[in-house]
């Protein structure tokens, strides 16, 4: 509770730098991504309460016709948002999908699926902010030269923000995470402290989900 924000990442030994982080990052067009059928109980209530606040809000939903893996890298590719997030199965780091992998209705997207100029050049552009409300979404992995993970690909190529928990979460305290972050992100708090009320939200005996994330 006493980070509210956590920022570990610095330039690496060939001197591939991070940008700084923005003062402001705008959520004006947020795209939400949550595929259908994965068992997850309240999948569906966090993605019609999004739907929900940004129609009250009048801001712009700009999501992709379905969490398929060729419509959200087109989403990526094409850009069109300045807030994404994903709301899906993470797997483990001890299963056999690779490390990182988030699961879609028909594949699995992976860090490495960002890596080219039209992802990243966006990214770069825009400064666009990221919650993966997904297992496991915000730990390093080893890659082939150095950690990997979507923190690191996503800050890389100079996101925003990224938000994730660190470690296997469950279904109930993730979605009352993402409806506290959001009411007090959109009601003018700052992501700190937003971040910071979301976890109180979400914090039950028990249950580390709250803490998971960063």
């Amino acid at each position: 509770m006493t980070l509210r924000l956590l920022r570990w990442l610095r330039r690496d030994a060939v001197r591939t730098g991070y940008a700084g982080p923005p003062a402001v990052i705008p959520l004006r067009r947020l795209a939400c991504v949550a595929p259908a059928h994965t068992g997850l109980a309240h999948l569906m209530e966090e993605r019609s309460f999004l739907r929900d606040l940004l129609r009250a809000l009048g801001l712009e939903d700009v999501s992709p016709p379905a969490a398929q893996r060729r419509a959200v890298l087109g989403l990526l590719r094409q850009g069109g948002y300045d807030w994404l997030h994903i709301v899906a199965h993470g797997a483990p780091l001890d299963a056999e999908s690779p490390p990182g992998a988030i699961e879609l209705e028909d594949a699995r997207l992976l860090p490495g699926d960002l890596i080219g100029p039209q992802a990243e050049g966006y990214i770069y552009r825009v400064r666009p902010g990221f919650v993966l409300n997904i297992c496991h979404g915000g730990r390093q992995t080893w890659g082939l030269t150095q950690l990997d993970g979507w923190a690191n690909v996503l800050i890389g190529a100079g996101a925003g923000l990224v938000i994730a928990p660190r470690w296997a979460v469950t279904d109930q305290r993730a979605l009352a995470f993402t409806q506290s972050f959001y009411r007090h992100l959109l009601g003018n708090a700052s992501v700190a402290q937003a971040v910071y009320e979301a976890r109180r939200a979400a914090c039950a005996a028990g249950d580390p989900t709250w803490l998971a994330y960063s």
